[in-house]
C-alpha cells in the first residue's frame, strides 16, 4: 500500500449534499480519502440514501482499492440521522431505565438491519459515557444511565444487536465524558480525575465493550490534567490513547477521533497539526465532518512529515492495515426496504418508552389530568437535544394542544384567562437561557392556584427546577415518539 493510499485510509470525511457530485469526486480522489461520514443533511429517503452509499462505495473503491467505511451516528433517540425516514427509537436513557438488556439488543438489531439495508457499514455507537453530571447536556439522555455496570451491560447488548447485521460498532467517548457540563463541540472540558477514579467509573463500560468485541472506540475531546501532564486534549494524548487504551485496557481495534472540527480541538490547533498529533497519539482514523477539502488538505500536509520521519511510516502502515482488516469483515448492503421500514420496530419503540414515562403527582396529591378546551400548552421548541443532534425544530406543545383541542401559547403570556383549568409546560434540556423565564412563570401560576403539569422531554433533572406543587412527567426525549406516548398517556386520564 503506497503512502497516500495508507494515509487516505486514516481519515473519514463529511460533506454537504445528497448526491456524489463531480466536485466531491475530485476532492475524494485528490486526497485518496478512504472513508465517509454521513449526517441527516445527506439523507432524504431510502432510495436516495441507498443510491448515495452505492455511488460512494463504488467510486472510493475504484480510487483507493478498498471499499470505504460509510459511517453514521445512529445512536438511538435524540441523536439519530435516520429518524425522519425510518421512525424514532427510544433514547439510551429510556432503555436503561427499563433495566432490560434485551431491549438494548433489540434496538441495536433494528438499527443494524436499517443500516445494512441502505449500505452504511459502520455505526458510531453506542455511547458509553456515564451520566454523572446532571447538567451535562452533551451526554444527557444519550447515556444509558449513571451506573457504570448498567451502562456497560446495555452497551454490550446494543453492540450484540448491531453486530448481528454485520455492522461495525464504535463505543464512545473514551475515556468518558459524562462528568462534564461543558460540551466539547463548544469548548474543551477539563475533568480533574485520577486514573484510579476513572477506573472505578468511566472506564468500566469500555472494558465491558472491549470484552464484547466492539470494533472501534471513539475519543473524547477532554483534558485530564492528573493523567496527561502536557495538558493535551485526550484525543491528542499518547498517554491516554496508546498507553491507557491500547496498553492498560488491551484494545486492538480501530481508534477513531471525535471530529477535529469541534472547538475543543480547533480553537487550539489547525486541522493539519491536530491530525498529526492525533496520529502520533495512536488514533487510526481522524474525523473531519463538514468539509472534505479540509480533510484532503490536512492529509496532504502529513506526507512531508512521513518523508522526514516526523511521523512514523511503520505506525501509519500499521493503522492502515488494521483498518483494511476490518473492511474485509464488512457485510454487503442488503437493499431490504422491508427490513428498513418494519412496523414492528415502531411498536417495540412505543412499548419501551411507555413503560418508563415517569409521573410524579403534585405535593398536594393532585394527579395527572387529561387536557381539555380550557387547558393551555406552552413550551420550548426542540432544537438539538445536544449539539451532536440535528436541527429538528419540532413543536411538541403545539402538536399536543392541537390533538386535545386545547389552547396553544407560542410564548409566555402576559395574563392567564380566569377560566384556565390547567397549564401544560413542555421543557427540553437544562441550561437553555429561556428556562429561567419558564420557571418563574410556573411559580406565578402556582400563586394563582392554576394547576400546572411540567413535561421533561430530556432527563428527569430538568424537572428539579420546578416546584413540587406541579405534576411532573419525564418523557425522556423530544420527538414524535415521546409525543405519541404522551398523547396515549394523557388520553387515559380523567378530565
Amino acid at each position: 500500500m503506497n503512502t497516500q493510499i495508507a494515509l487516505g485510509q486514516r481519515v473519514s470525511a463529511g460533506f454537504q449534499g445528497t448526491v456524489l457530485t463531480d466536485e466531491l469526486k475530485r476532492t475524494l480522489a485528490d486526497g485518496r480519502i478512504g472513508n465517509i461520514i454521513l449526517f441527516r443533511r445527506n439523507i432524504e429517503s431510502f432510495d436516495q440514501l441507498y443510491t448515495l452509499c452505492t455511488d460512494l462505495r463504488v467510486f472510493i473503491e475504484a480510487e483507493t482499492g478498498y471499499a470505504p467505511f460509510i459511517m453514521l451516528d445512529e445512536e438511538c433517540g435524540s441523536v439519530s440521522r435516520l429518524a425522519h425516514i425510518a421512525g424514532c427509537t427510544p433514547c439510551a436513557m429510556a432503555i436503561g431505565e427499563t433495566g432490560n438488556q434485551e431491549y438494548a439488543y433489540a434496538i441495536g438489531r433494528q438499527i443494524g438491519r436499517q443500516l445494512s439495508a441502505v449500505g452504511i457499514n459502520f455505526n458510531l455507537a453506542p455511547v458509553l459515557d456515564c451520566f454523572t453530571h446532571k447538567e451535562g447536556i452533551a451526554t444527557g439522555n444519550r447515556s444509558f444511565g449513571e451506573d457504570p455496570e448498567l451502562v456497560g451491560k446495555m452497551g454490550t447488548a446494543d453492540i450484540r444487536g448491531i453486530h448481528e447485521s454485520g455492522i461495525l460498532t464504535c463505543s464512545k467517548h473514551f475515556p468518558g465524558g459524562g462528568s462534564t457540563k461543558v460540551d466539547s463541540h463548544l469548548a474543551l472540558p477539563i475533568i480533574d480525575r485520577t486514573l484510579a477514579e476513572l477506573e472505578s467509573l468511566e472506564l468500566r463500560p469500555f472494558r465491558q465493550a472491549i470484552a464484547a468485541g466492539t470494533d472501534a472506540i471513539m475519543t473524547a475531546h477532554i483534558m485530564l490534567p492528573q493523567i496527561e501532564k502536557a495538558l493535551l486534549p485526550s484525543t491528542l494524548s499518547k498517554t491516554i490513547m496508546t498507553d491507557l487504551l491500547r496498553g492498560t485496557l488491551g484494545f486492538d481495534g480501530i481508534l477513531v477521533s471525535d471530529s477535529l472540527e469541534m472547538h475543543a480541538v480547533q480553537d487550539m490547533y489547525p486541522f493539519d497539526q491536530a491530525m498529526t498529533m492525533a496520529f502520533k497519539a495512536g488514533v487510526d482514523i481522524a474525523l473531519i465532518c463538514n468539509n472534505p477539502g479540509d480533510a484532503r488538505d490536512a492529509l496532504a500536509a502529513q506526507i512531508p512529515l512521513l518523508d522526514s520521519g516526523t511521523l512514523c511510516v511503520e505506525d501509519c502502515e500499521r493503522s492502515a492495515n488494521r483498518i483494511v482488516r476490518y473492511k474485509e469483515q464488512m457485510a454487503a448492503p442488503t437493499g431490504d426496504r422491508c427490513a428498513f421500514m418494519s412496523d414492528g420496530y415502531h411498536d417495540l419503540a412505543v412499548s419501551i418508552l411507555q413503560q418508563v414515562i415517569r409521573v410524579t403527582p403534585a405535593r398536594n396529591g393532585r394527579r395527572l389530568h387529561r387536557p381539555g378546551a380550557d387547558s393551555a400548552f406552552l413550551g420550548v421548541e426542540s432544537y438539538r437535544a445536544s449539539i451532536a443532534g440535528d436541527d429538528t425544530h419540532y413543536r411538541a406543545a403545539e402538536i399536543l394542544a392541537g390533538h386535545f383541542g386545547s389552547m396553544y401559547w407560542p410564548e409566555i403570556p402576559e395574563s392567564v384567562p380566569d377560566d384556565c383549568t390547567g397549564v401544560y409546560l413542555v421543557m427540553e434540556y437544562d441550561g437553555k437561557p429561556e428556562n429561567a423565564a419558564y420557571t418563574a412563570f410556573v411559580d406565578r401560576l402556582v400563586e394563582m392556584q392554576v394547576p400546572v403539569t411540567v413535561f421533561s422531554m430530556f432527563t428527569p433533572t430538568v424537572l428539579n427546577a420546578f416546584p413540587d406543587t406541579a405534576v411532573k412527567v419525564c418523557a425522556w426525549q423530544y420527538d414524535q415518539l415521546s409525543v405519541e406516548c404522551l398523547m396515549s398517556l394523557l388520553a387515559r386520564q380523567p378530565l
